[in-house]
C-alpha cells in the first residue's frame, strides 16, 4: 500500500516540474523597470548630425549711424531673416553672436524665430575694445557689417566667411573725442578746460560746441572743422564743483558720440592735517598748495604731515603720509639727485648751497623703502609702499625750515612732489581727460574685399542622449506597479 503511494506521489511531482507556470505580472513589472535602470545607467545615446551657422554682427558704433529713420543694424538684422530664408542649406541652429562682444549670443532653430528688436535692444552704443574672434570649423559663418571699421574689413578679408550682407550710404560724421580739465596755474578760481572735437568725414563740418556746467549753459563757439582732422577748443572757467558736459549741435547721422560728460570729483581738495611740530614754513607751504585742505586733526585725513626729532612718528590711519626728521643738519656734499619713481620732479633742480640734512635713525628699516632723492653721500628722500592703492608713506631728512632753502621759489615746489609722492597724484598738473577713440566714428561705408565662399552649411557630429527617456519609462512602471498593488490590496480588504 505504502508504494503505491509513493509511486503516485512521484508520478505527481513529476507532472508539476513538467508544468510551465507563468511568472506573477508584477514580477515582470519590476524585472523590466530595473532594466530600464540599468540601460538609462548605461548611458545610450543617438548619434545625430547638425548644421550650425553662426551670424556675426558687426555692433560697433558706426552700426547705429541713422540711415532712412532706421540705424544700420536695424536695416541689417531685419534683411537678415529673408537672406536665410534665400539659402539653401536646412539650418539646424542658427548663432547670432556679437562682434564687439563675443559672449553675446542668441540662438535660434529657424529664421522665424530670429528677434531682430530683441537683438537690437541689447547692442552696446559703445567700444571698449574690439578682439577679433577666431572662426571655428564646426559651424559655417556669415557677417552682417557697413565696413566702416578697418579692424574688421582686415579680419573679413582673412576669415572663411561664407556670407557678407553689408548696408550704408553717409559719410559724413564729427564727434567729441576729448574733454579735459584741470586747474590754472595762473589763477586758483578757474579751471582749464580743454575740448577736442574731429572730423571723420570727407568733407568739411561747421559745428557749434557748447559747455555746460551741470544744467547751465557756460560757454559756446562755432567751430569749422576740415576733414580727417581734430580741432582743438581751449578756455577758462570759473572753478566748479558741478560735472562738465560738452554737446555737439545740430546732430547728426550718429548721436552716440556728439556728446561728453566729465565728473570732477577728483579736484576736490584733499583734507590735509599737519603736526604741531613742523615748523611754519613748511605749514604755509601746505596751506597754499592749491589742492590741499589743511584742517584739524582727523582719522578722515587724505594726507597726514608729521614732524618729529631724532626719530619718524608712527603712521597713522591716513596711508598717504610725509614724515620729516627734524635733527641736527649738515649742508650736503654734493648737488641732490632725483632717482626714476613716480611722481619724482625730476626737472626740480635743488642747489646744495641751500640743501642741509639730517642723518637717518639708526632703526630705520631699508627693505621695504625707495630712494628718490640722494647726494652721492646719503638718501635724502626715501619712499615706502603703503598698503592702500597707490598711496605712499615719504620720508625725508632734508632740513624743511632752512633759512635759505624756504626763500627759494623751489621751496614750494619740494613740498608739492612729497604730497604728489605721499598721494600717489600729480596734484598741480592734474588733469580729468573723458576720451573716445576718433576712429570709433569713422562711418564711412566700405565694401569688404573678401573671398565669399558658398555656403556650406558644416556638419557637425552630436550625440543626443536617451537615458533621460529610460528613466522616464523605468518611473511610469514602477508608478503603475505601485497603483496596481494598492488596487489589489484594496480589493483583498473588501473580500
Amino acid at each position: 500500500m505504502s508504494a503505491i503511494f509513493l509511486w503516485e506521489q512521484t508520478a505527481a511531482d513529476e507532472q508539476a516540474g513538467n508544468r510551465k507556470d507563468e511568472p506573477e505580472p508584477a514580477w515582470r513589472r519590476r524585472a523590466i523597470a530595473a532594466a530600464l535602470l540599468v540601460i538609462a545607467l548605461a548611458g545610450p545615446y543617438l548619434p545625430t548630425t547638425t548644421r550650425v551657422l553662426t551670424v556675426w554682427i558687426d555692433d560697433s558704433p558706426s552700426a547705429f549711424t541713422i540711415e532712412n529713420g532706421n540705424s544700420r543694424l536695424a536695416t541689417m538684422l531685419a534683411s537678415l531673416p529673408a537672406e536665410l530664408r534665400r539659402s539653401e542649406s536646412p539650418w539646424t541652429e542658427i548663432m547670432l553672436r556679437s562682434l564687439t562682444n563675443p559672449g553675446r549670443v542668441k540662438r535660434y532653430t529657424d529664421s522665424g524665430s530670429i528677434d531682430v528688436q530683441d537683438w537690437q535692444a541689447g547692442a552696446k552704443k559703445t567700444l571698449d575694445d574690439l578682439s577679433m574672434p577666431v572662426l571655428t570649423a564646426d559651424s559655417d559663418h556669415w557677417l552682417l557689417t557697413d565696413g566702416a571699421s578697418l579692424e574688421v574689413r582686415t579680419w573679413a578679408a582673412r576669415a572663411s566667411l561664407s556670407n557678407i550682407i553689408q548696408s550704408g550710404t553717409i559719410t559724413e560724421n564729427s564727434a567729441l573725442t576729448r574733454l579735459a580739465v584741470r586747474r590754472s596755474t595762473e589763477n586758483a578760481k578757474t579751471i582749464d578746460v580743454l575740448i577736442s572735437v574731429s572730423n571723420a568725414g570727407t568733407e568739411t563740418d561747421v559745428r557749434q560746441v557748447s559747455l555746460y556746467g551741470g544744467n547751465d549753459l557756460l560757454q559756446t563757439t562755432r567751430l569749422s572743422l576740415p576733414p580727417g582732422r581734430t580741432t582743438h577748443w581751449q578756455i577758462d572757467i570759473a572753478a566748479t564743483d558741478e560735472s562738465l558736459s560738452a554737446s555737439l549741435s545740430s546732430s547728426d547721422s550718429l548721436v552716440g558720440d556728439d556728446e561728453l560728460i566729465l565728473l570732477l570729483t577728483r579736484f576736490e581738495l584733499l583734507t590735509t592735517q599737519i603736526d604741531p611740530d613742523c615748523g611754519p614754513a613748511l605749514r604755509r607751504a601746505l596751506a597754499t598748495h592749491p589742492s590741499l585742505a589743511v584742517g584739524a586733526a582727523t582719522n578722515e585725513a587724505a594726507l597726514s604731515v608729521s614732524c618729529s626729532r631724532g626719530n619718524f612718528s608712527r603712521v597713522g590711519r591716513s596711508a598717504a603720509h610725509i614724515r620729516s626728521l627734524l635733527d641736527a643738519a649738515e649742508a650736503v656734499s654734493s648737488p641732490p639727485v632725483w632717482l626714476s619713481h613716480a611722481g619724482a620732479r625730476d626737472d626740480l633742480s635743488l642747489s646744495a648751497d641751500w640743501i642741509s640734512a639730517a642723518q637717518w635713525p639708526q632703526q630705520e628699516s631699508t627693505d621695504s623703502r625707495r630712494v628718490v632723492l640722494t647726494t652721492t653721500a646719503q638718501a635724502l628722500v626715501v619712499v615706502h609702499a603703503a598698503e592702500s592703492g597707490s598711496s605712499a608713506i615719504v620720508d625725508t631728512v632734508v632740513d624743511l625750515g632752512h633759512p635759505r632753502f624756504i626763500e627759494q621759489a623751489e621751496y614750494a615746489a619740494f613740498i608739492a612732489t612729497l604730497a604728489d609722492l605721499a598721494t600717489g597724484r600729480t596734484l598741480l598738473d592734474e588733469a580729468i581727460v573723458v576720451s573716445r577713440d576718433a576712429r570709433h566714428s569713422i562711418v564711412i561705408p566700405t565694401s569688404i574685399d573678401s573671398s565669399v565662399g558658398p555656403s556650406g552649411a558644416a556638419n557637425q557630429a552630436m550625440t543626443k542622449p536617451l537615458s533621460t527617456l529610460f528613466l522616464i519609462a523605468a518611473l511610469f512602471v514602477l508608478l503603475l506597479d505601485a497603483a496596481l498593488l494598492l488596487r489589489a490590496r484594496q480589493g483583498a480588504k473588501r473580500v
